[in-house]
């Protein structure tokens, strides 16, 4: 028995099965090895956005492509992206310490909240198993623990601060596109008063994983909206 649920243990790190915890007992599903959401990029749209920069007086510089990123990382984003509310707490407790690295023990939800429950243990083993975090352990008694601690890499602190944000909403924006589009990463640019910074994610809106409410800044042009609201929200920008 042990051997079995070994293997099933490494069957779920690897993405090829998934099993879900019931107070009757657990289930398996196949649900395959995802394929990466690689944006289809249309060069007309990509120097209409150029042209309007630089018509604004903002100088574009060096971005980043989506084509060599890891398909399970991008699944791990969409993960947290789609059950982000059962597990913000755990993100948060983890995000926190980033400064130091230091391991923690989070304390589980009971299994009468049996999806939050899922949500945490199942995001916590696809980070796992993405090197995104140096230890991972469960500990079922006397309380249900999670010891969890970040990995001490560039990776690791980058998707965990909100580059998974950046995957979650471009995988997002991807499935709701149609036609020709343009998606820029991480743009270095200039403005006309010689600042620089980078913009994360240049395509039709902006979104951040906090803000609650739908709110429209007429004087930029900028609608902001939850998480949850950003697939309808991308869809009426783009009509």
């Amino acid at each position: 028995m042990m051997r079995v649920c070994s293997f099933i243990g490494i069957l779920e790190d690897a993405f090829i099965i998934k099993t879900t915890a019931t107070p009757e007992g657990r289930y398996i599903d196949f649900p395959g090895i995802p394929e990466p959401d690689t944006p289809i990029l249309s060069q007309k749209c990509t120097d209409y956005l150029m042209e309007y920069l630089k018509k604004h007086g903002i100088e574009a510089g060096k971005s980043s492509s989506y084509e060599d990123i890891n398909p399970y990382i991008i699944r791990t984003a969409d993960f947290i992206g789609n059950n982000f509310q059962k597990v913000r707490d755990f993100y948060s407790a983890l995000k926190s310490t980033l400064n130091d690295c230091r391991e923690f023990a989070y304390t589980l939800p009971s299994t009468d909240d049996i999806g939050t429950f899922n949500a945490i243990v199942s995001l916590a083993r696809y980070m796992r198993s993405n090197e995104l975090l140096a230890v991972y352990e469960y500990i079922k008694t006397p309380e249900r623990l999670l010891k969890i601690q970040a990995a001490q890499t560039p990776e690791a602190h980058s998707f965990i601060s909100g580059v998974w944000l950046e995957h979650y909403v471009h995988s997002k924006a991807v499935s709701i596109l149609t036609g020709e589009y343009a998606c820029i990463r991480n743009l270095n640019v200039t403005l006309p008063e010689s600042e620089q910074f980078e913009v994360d994610m240049l395509i039709c809106t902006m979104v951040t994983a906090e803000t609650q409410a739908i709110n429209t800044v007429p004087d930029y042009v900028i609608t902001s909206c939850s998480l949850e609201d950003f697939p309808e929200t991308f869809k009426k920008a783009c009509t």
